[in-house]
């Protein structure tokens, strides 16, 4: 009887500490997995970044420079601004990968808003 007793008390022990590894297995992947989405995310951001400065300085030496020369006061107008600011959008989602796009759509990123303010900021630090 104690032989029975001891080996049904080490089964459950087993089956015990097997569910504890379990449990703590899938925790662990689970944060991993956390810390690579964000890596992903962190990684198809800097594309996206680079590949707007890249448009911006493509747009400026190719067609900003002789509409503003082309103006009669120097600058750009409303409907210049706005064909430029599609060229842009156009230029970097072309050299955006698929993998990129997908991740930082699937992030909830406004791809849009995110190429717009980042060709902003690279034409104030050109400005500088």
């Amino acid at each position: 009887m104690k032989e029975m007793i001891i080996e049904y008390g080490l089964q459950f022990a087993a089956e015990l500490v097997i569910m504890v590894i379990g449990a703590l297995c899938a925790w662990v992947l689970a944060k991993l997995g956390k810390e690579q989405k964000l890596t992903n995310v962190t990684l198809a951001l800097s594309e996206a970044m680079t590949h707007t400065e890249t448009t911006v300085m493509e747009l400026e030496q190719t067609y900003v420079k002789d509409m503003k020369a082309a103006s009669k006061d120097g600058k750009l107008d409303f409907d210049e601004i706005e064909k430029l600011n599609t060229m842009l959008l156009d230029g970097v989602k072309a050299k955006l990968s698929e993998t990129s796009t997908k991740i930082l759509t699937a992030a909830g990123t406004d791809l849009k808003a995110l190429i717009l303010g980042a060709g902003e900021a690279v034409l104030q630090r050109m400005r500088r």
